[in-house]
C-alpha cells in the first residue's frame, strides 16, 4: 500500500446508536466533511459504520487538538497496522491503537437545526454555545452593545470569541445590536430596581425577532415583526421564507449566580417573552384578517328577488385538513389558517440554558478546553454588567410588574451590524435594522406614549409613535462632478457615503451622559472597534492584494482601545515623536521630520526609527521594517497605504505607532488616525507624548 494512502489515524463516530441508516449516513458525511475542513485535505474517509480514517500526512498537534473539540467525534487514536492474522485472512482495514485525544462526543452539526445564542463577552455563553453545537446545533450568535468606553474593547473580545467558534463550527454569524437608545429610556422610565431584569427581558424578546443568515434585500436589511413599522419606516421587509428560522435561544443562566437567574426571575422572564409573543402574534391575526370576521361565517342568507335571475354561489374552496394535537385530522376554517399563518412567523422562540444546572469551575473547565477561556477574560465588562443596580435587583420580580414596565416603552429602531466569520476568519459582514415595537399595545398606550414623546396625541392605533429617523443628504458641488483627480496622492474627494455620514453623525459629547452623548460615545467606539477589526482581517486595503516580498501567514492583532483620533496623518506623526530624535529616509514625509537629528540640543533624546509605508511620490511598497541598532521603537506613516494595500499581509509585530489619514481614501479633511500599541501604558509612563494637554 502506498504511504500517502495509508490510514494514519482512525477516528469514531460518537452517539450512532438508536439512528436510521438515513441518519447515519447523514452524519458520517457531517463529519468527514469537519474534519476535511480542519485537515484542508480530501485524504478523510468513511471506515465501516462509525468510523473514519485520516489517510496520508499526520496532522500537526493543533490539528489534533481542534479535531478533539469538534462536535459529533468520539475518540482520536493512532491507526496500527493490521496484524498478520488479519491480514491471511484478507482483513487489512486498520484498527485503532494508542489513544492521541478524547473526542468531545455528541452530534455533528446540522445546517437544519439552526439556534442563536445570547453572547454576553463572559465565560458562561460561548460555553452554551458550544454545549449545543455537541447537540448537533448550528449556531449564531449576538451581542447588545452599550454606550461606555469600553464598547470598543467589548466589541473585540466578543469578535475574538466568535472567530473561535467559527474554527469550532466552520461557519458563525456574530450580530452587534446597538440597543443604547433602548437604555436611555429603560434608565429615564424604570426604577432602578427593575432595570436590570427589564433590561435582560428584551434580550430575549429581540434575540426571538432575529433568524440567521438573513439575506439582505439591499445594503440595509430591515428585521421586524411588523410589515407596518417597516413601511413606516421606509425600511424593505424581510420575508419568513428569504432566511433560515431560528428554532431556539440559548443562553448561559446558571440558577442563582445572579439577580436575574433566580428562579422566581427565571420564570418571569422566560414567560413573560411567550405572553409578548402572543400579544404580536393576535395583531398579526387582526392584521391579515383586518378586523372583519364575515369571511368565517356562512353566507346562508337569501338574495332578494330584484327581478333579476340568480346567479349561482361560487363554491368555497375546501381547505385541507389540520392536524391536531392528538393526531386527528380537524376541519379548517378561514380563521383557523389566519391563525396558522400568525404562529408560523411568530416571533417566540423557546428558551434553553444548557448550563443551568451547571457549576462555575465545570463551566471554566469547558472553556479551557475549546479556547475561550483566555479570550473571555480579556479587559471590557460584558453587557450584563451595564444595568447593574448598585443597591442590589429585584430577586422575585412579578409578571404584573415586568409587563408594565414593558408598556412604558416606546417603539425604537435599532441598527445591527451582522458579521460572518469562516474558519476563524472575517468572510463578510453587512448592516440591519430592527424596528421594535411594543409587544402590549393599545390605543390608551399609544396616546401616553405620544404624550411622553411630545408628539401629537391623535397618533393612529398600530402607527409607530417615533419614526426612524429621515437621514440627510449632504451636497455635492455640480461643478466638481466629471473632474477626474490625477492628485489623489495628496488628497482625494470627499465621497457622498463619507459626506452623508459626516452629516448624519451623532452632536454629542461623547463623555457626557444623556442621550446625544452616549449615542456619539457609541459612535466613537464602533468606528474604532471597526477600524481595528477590518485592519486585523485585511478588508481595509484591497486594491493590491499581493504585495511583493510580503511574508505569509502574519497575524496582526490590533487593539481598538489603541487607536486615537486626531485632526490628521501630520497631527499623528508628530504625536508619535513627539520629544525623540527621528532616524529616517531624506526623501520621507515632511511631517515625520522631526527635530533636527544631529542637533546638540536632541542627541541625548530617545531616537525613533521612521518609516514611509508607500512613499508618497514613487508609491514604492515597504514589507520590513528593520530597527536602527541606535532606536527604541519603530513608527510608520501608513497614510498613503489604508485602503490601497492589503495591511493584514505585512507584518507590524515590531511596529509600535502607525499613522493614518482620512482625505487619502476619500474621506473628510482634518481626520486622522494614530495607533499606538499599548497605548494606555505608553500615555501613562510618557513613552508617548501629547501635544496638546487638557480635555477628555
Amino acid at each position: 500500500m502506498c504511504i500517502r494512502d495509508r490510514a494514519c489515524i482512525i477516528i469514531t463516530v460518537a452517539e450512532m446508536y438508536l439512528k436510521s441508516k438515513m441518519h447515519k449516513a447523514r452524519m458520517m458525511r457531517t463529519a468527514v466533511a469537519s474534519i476535511q475542513r480542519v485537515l484542508q485535505t480530501d485524504n478523510v474517509w468513511c471506515s465501516g459504520s462509525n468510523k473514519i480514517e485520516i489517510r496520508g500526512k499526520m496532522p500537526t498537534p493543533e490539528q489534533i487538538k481542534l479535531m478533539s473539540i469538534l462536535p459529533g467525534l468520539g475518540n482520536i487514536r493512532v491507526a496500527d497496522a493490521p496484524t498478520e492474522e488479519n491480514a491471511k485472512k484478507g482483513l487489512t482495514t486498520p484498527t485503532g491503537g494508542a489513544l492521541l485525544a478524547e473526542g468531545a462526543g455528541g452530534l455533528p452539526v446540522l445546517h437544519d437545526q439552526n439556534v442563536v445564542c445570547l453572547m454576553s463577552g463572559g465565560l458562561d455563553s460561548p460555553v452554551a454555545a458550544y454545549q449545543m453545537m455537541v447537540r448537533g446545533c448550528t449556531v449564531s450568535g449576538v451581542h447588545y452593545l452599550n454606550s461606555t468606553n469600553e464598547t470598543s474593547s467589548v466589541m473585540d473580545k466578543n469578535r475574538l470569541i466568535a472567530k473561535r467558534m467559527s474554527e469550532i463550527q466552520g461557519v458563525f454569524q456574530m450580530r452587534f445590536v446597538d440597543i443604547s437608545q433602548l437604555q436611555a429610556e429603560i434608565v429615564a422610565r424604570i426604577r432602578p430596581l427593575n432595570r436590570t431584569l427589564l433590561y435582560k427581558w428584551y434580550m430575549l424578546y429581540i434575540s426571538g425577532l432575529l433568524d440567521s443568515h438573513a439575506k439582505p434585500t439591499s445594503d440595509v436589511v430591515a428585521v421586524s415583526n411588523s410589515r407596518k413599522a417597516l413601511a413606516a419606516a421606509g425600511k424593505p421587509p424581510v420575508l419568513a421564507d428569504e432566511r433560515h428560522q431560528n428554532l431556539l435561544l440559548v443562553v448561559g443562566d446558571s440558577v442563582g449566580q445572579v439577580a436575574s437567574q433566580t428562579p422566581q426571575n427565571i420564570y418571569s422572564l422566560y414567560s413573560m417573552q411567550a405572553m409578548a409573543a402572543a400579544a404580536v402574534c393576535i395583531e398579526k391575526v387582526g392584521t391579515m384578517r383586518g378586523g372583519d370576521d364575515s369571511s368565517d361565517e356562512d353566507d346562508s342568507d337569501a338574495e332578494e328577488d330584484d327581478g333579476e335571475e340568480k346567479k349561482p354561489k361560487a363554491k368555497k374552496k375546501k381547505l385541507a385538513p389540520h392536524i391536531g394535537l392528538d393526531g386527528e385530522a380537524v376541519p379548517r376554517s378561514a380563521k383557523a389558517t389566519t391563525l396558522d399563518r400568525a404562529f408560523k412567523d411568530m416571533i417566540f422562540k423557546p428558551v434553553i440554558a444548557p448550563l443551568v444546572g451547571s457549576n462555575k469551575m465545570d463551566i471554566v473547565d469547558i472553556a479551557r478546553k475549546i479556547g475561550t477561556y483566555e479570550l473571555s477574560i480579556l479587559p471590557g465588562g460584558d453587557c450584563c454588567q451595564y444595568m447593574m443596580c448598585k443597591v442590589g435587583a429585584n430577586l422575585g420580580i412579578g409578571r404584573k410588574v415586568l409587563k408594565g414596565s414593558v408598556k412604558v416603552i416606546p417603539q425604537l429602531t435599532l441598527p445591527i451590524v451582522a458579521e460572518t466569520y469562516r474558519n476563524g476568519e472575517l468572510e463578510c459582514t453587512h448592516e440591519e435594522v430592527l424596528v421594535l415595537e411594543p409587544p402590549f399595545k393599545s390605543e390608551a398606550q399609544f396616546k401616553g406614549i405620544a404624550s411622553l414623546r411630545g408628539t401629537p396625541s391623535s397618533t393612529p392605533t398600530g402607527s409607530p409613535t417615533t419614526a426612524a429617523p429621515v437621514a440627510k443628504t449632504a451636497h455635492i458641488d455640480p461643478v466638481d462632478e466629471g473632474i477626474i483627480n490625477f492628485d489623489v496622492a495628496a488628497g482625494g474627494d470627499m465621497c457622498a457615503e463619507a459626506a452623508n455620514a459626516f452629516v448624519n453623525a451623532p452632536r454629542g459629547n461623547p463623555n457626557s451622559l444623556h442621550r446625544t452623548g452616549r449615542e456619539a460615545r457609541m459612535a466613537v467606539e464602533k468606528v474604532r472597534s471597526d477600524i481595528a477589526n477590518k485592519l486585523n482581517s485585511g478588508l481595509a486595503g484591497n486594491w493590491v492584494n499581493d504585495v511583493v516580498g510580503a511574508p505569509t501567514g502574519v497575524k496582526n492583532s490590533f487593539k481598538s482601545a489603541d487607536f486615537l483620533f486626531t485632526s490628521g496623518g501630520t497631527e499623528s506623526n508628530n504625536i508619535a515623536l513627539n520629544g525623540c530624535r527621528v532616524i529616517r529616509d531624506e526623501w520621507s514625509h515632511p511631517s515625520t521630520k522631526g527635530k533636527e537629528q544631529e542637533s546638540a540640543a536632541t542627541a541625548n533624546l530617545p531616537a525613533v526609527q521612521v518609516y514611509d509605508l508607500v512613499h508618497h511620490e514613487t508609491g514604492s511598497v515597504r514589507t520590513t521594517f528593520p530597527k536602527h541598532p541606535d532606536a527604541v521603537r519603530i513608527h510608520v506613516d501608513a497614510s498613503q497605504g489604508l485602503c490601497k494595500v492589503d495591511l493584514s499581509k505585512i507584518d507590524f509585530t515590531n511596529v509600535d505607532t502607525i499613522a493614518f489619514s482620512s482625505h487619502k481614501i476619500n474621506g473628510p479633511q482634518g481626520v486622522g488616525i494614530l495607533y499606538i500599541r499599548d497605548a494606555e501604558k505608553r500615555l501613562k509612563d510618557g513613552t508617548i507624548r501629547p501635544l496638546v494637554v487638557g480635555g477628555n
